[in-house]
């Protein structure tokens, strides 16, 4: 189990196993660790940020590629209506 705890206004990630024993006389022995994964939880942070920055970054270029192929379109519309040859082979991935 992973748990956010507050030590002194500092706020810390710690992670919890354990594990029952039933004894024979119907007691429960708990055995177990808890591991600091302060240091993992900002990594995670971290590259969940990188993943978002990635993702949008990779919208916008596709905004802009998009809209590149429109702009070359237009000239080429531009350019037949004047009896001129295309200046632009468009090639898209559909």
């Amino acid at each position: 189990m992973i748990y956010r705890v507050n030590i002194n206004g500092n706020i810390c990630w710690a992670q919890f196993y354990a594990c029952a024993k039933h004894l024979t006389d119907g007691r429960v022995l708990w055995n177990g660790f808890y591991q600091d994964i302060t240091d993992r939880k900002a990594v995670e942070e971290e590259i969940r940020q990188h993943t978002k920055d990635l993702e949008r970054f990779s919208l916008l270029t596709i905004d802009r590629e998009e809209r590149m192929i429109e702009l070359k379109e237009e000239v080429n519309s531009l350019l037949e209506l004047m009896n001129k040859e295309k200046k632009y082979i468009i090639v898209t991935g559909e």
